[in-house]
């Protein structure tokens, strides 16, 4: 049986509409403060550290280049603003806003939120674009600020209230921006790629001095010293460090009645090799944690082709995961925008944010397009080509009669009669008349889908 606030019994019905299993209502659920839900990272409670630990791992060359790769890709991308309705001012509006601030900066802001699982980005400036009020600049600040209470909320903790803290988006409305990757009800603070590549930075990082010793130690040739048998310990030790500086220098003052004997260490490779494979068995993984592959596996094929073909296929898939942490920020700015001005257009359409990288242009699409455009009637729209790429100012729909040429007489070699000539005026504008449907690139001929693709291709 469930109660409402007042003690009251909630009828069947209305039961549909509550919230049953929560933290508050499950057995031997531990939640800690009533404000603050503890992080459920791993690393965070084995190592009895804080989030300060992943910014040490996140310093990693490895895990730095990764990173810095992974973000440039995602900032680099040609992005669009579409909306549900044809010719949409509102679109235009965000297009043109987007455009006016530095939005690379803030896709790559953003992007932490893959690393460490949620980042809050605060707008500290506004500006006023085509007479509206509108966010100007993005700060990303420290993870370790906030935290989430038990109802999923958003919290800073400030020096006033270090353990209650106050609620961002009611103390703060329309200030704060928090993208998180891989939340859920159980983790609201999301699941950061740092999280799990730290064992990797100890292995490449933290133990990099004794991993060396080690290999250098495992692979490197022995050498026996044979001494008299009625030699003192000192005698003995003193033959010990010889050897030492036999090993590490080449040589050495050897006192008369010591030999030294090096043995060669077979069936193994050298300390320099098996260093070498085990900093790329761990560098490959983290290229497989934050692309999705290493670039170097080959899933189908033989040779360098197949494998470089696979990689950026399977790169593609992995960047639609910061895609979507770059889409929440985005609408949120649109949501924010419209809610302090009023806007053109309708409140009704839905404004998407998209970006687009030329891994989601394949044959197999330009193939099944083509067999769209060779259908008896098949009329491309505006929308048809924005889908593909394309923006709405290249091209130029015109009327279909206006592409139906005067056909002036053709000179003919030679006597024909009047009917003749006419079969072959009208032949001419039957030819044109096929051509009537076709969008145009500016005053160009009328172009094909195929080459359209071609053009799409090429574009930088």
């Amino acid at each position: 049986m469930l109660l409402d606030a007042k003690g009251r019994k909630i009828t069947s019905k209305a039961q549909r509409f509550i919230e049953v299993a929560t933290r508050q209502t499950a057995n031997g659920e531990f939640i800690g403060s009533i404000n603050r839900l503890p992080n459920p990272s791993v690393i965070l409670a084995s190592q009895f550290d804080t989030l300060n630990v992943f910014d040490k791992v996140a310093e990693q060359i490895d895990i730095a280049a990764a990173i810095n790769d992974y973000r440039a890709g995602v900032a680099s991308m040609e992005f669009n603003v579409q909306s549900n309705l044809d010719k949409s001012k509102r679109a235009q509006f965000f297009l043109d806003y987007l455009d006016s601030i530095d939005l690379p900066d803030i896709i790559e802001q953003a992007l932490e939120a893959r690393d460490y699982g949620y980042a809050v980005l605060e707008i500290t400036r506004w500006k006023v674009f085509q007479g509206k009020t509108v966010p100007a600049v993005l700060e990303s600040k420290p993870q370790r600020w906030f935290g989430y209470d038990l109802l999923g909320n958003l919290r800073f903790y400030t020096k006033e209230q270090p353990g209650e803290g106050a609620d961002v988006q009611a103390t703060w409305p329309n200030k704060f921006v928090n993208p998180r990757h891989r939340a859920r009800y159980a983790n609201p603070y999301g699941k950061g790629l740092l999280d799990l590549a730290y064992w990797h930075a100890v292995g490449l990082n933290g133990n990099f001095e004794f991993m060396m010793t080690f290999l250098e130690e495992d692979g490197r040739d022995k050498w026996v010293v044979r001494h008299p048998r009625n030699a003192t310990s000192e005698e003995i030790n003193n033959a010990l460090n010889m050897a030492f500086e036999l090993r590490n220098n080449g040589v050495a003052a050897i006192p008369e009645g010591n030999e030294f004997d090096k043995k060669d260490v077979t069936g193994r490779a050298s300390s320099s090799d098996a260093y070498t494979k085990a900093d790329e068995l761990l560098s490959r993984k983290i290229l497989k944690l934050w692309y999705g592959t290493d670039l170097m596996m080959q899933v189908e094929g033989k040779g360098g082709y197949s494998s470089s073909q696979s990689g950026i296929q399977l790169r593609g898939e992995a960047l639609s995961s910061g895609k979507r942490i770059v889409q929440q920020v985005i609408h949120e700015l649109f949501r924010i925008v419209e809610e302090l001005n009023s806007l053109p257009g309708s409140d009704e359409e839905t404004i998407t944010f998209t970006l687009k990288h030329e891994e989601e242009i394949s044959k197999e699409e330009a193939e099944r397009d083509n067999v769209y455009a060779s259908m008896p009637g098949f009329v491309p729209t505006q929308k048809f080509f924005l889908n593909r790429g394309f923006q709405e100012d290249e091209f130029v729909f015109t009327d279909p009669a206006s592409l139906v040429p005067s056909v002036q007489p053709s000179a003919y070699s030679g006597t024909k009669m009047p009917g003749e000539q006419g079969q072959a005026a009208n032949s001419g504008t039957k030819q044109a008349g096929e051509q009537m449907q076709q969008a145009t690139f500016g005053a160009d001929p009328p172009v094909d889908l195929l080459k359209a693709y071609d053009l799409l291709k090429k574009k930088p």
